[in-house]
């Protein structure tokens, strides 16, 4: 019983590991989808400061993307940030009861 349990421990933190590993590789990639989303920021005000209607549509459309992408890597780092604690958090307690 006490082996399947450290077995358990060790798939447990495997998981930890490769969730961890995921939110970083997401952390990376929220980093570059920020600066490409501020360049669009400032593309957007210099359009619309020279009032090129078509030319602004196009880089609105642009940035309100690149803003979803960001929300969205921001809300998946989240979460994986409430999984990995719930899962260190039954981790302990396994850990405890050993």
């Amino acid at each position: 019983m006490i082996g399947d349990i450290k077995i358990k421990v060790e798939a447990y933190k495997g998981v930890i590991g490769e969730y961890r590993e995921e939110r970083e590789k997401l952390i990376k990639t929220l980093s570059e989808k920020k600066k490409e989303y501020y360049v669009l920021e400032i593309r957007k005000r210099i359009e619309e400061a020279i009032s090129g209607s078509d030319r602004l549509e196009k880089v609105s459309e642009e940035y309100k993307h690149i803003r979803d992408e960001v929300s969205k890597i921001e809300n998946h780092i989240d979460e994986l940030g409430k999984v990995i604690k719930s899962i260190e958090k039954e981790l302990n307690g396994i850990q405890k009861f050993i």
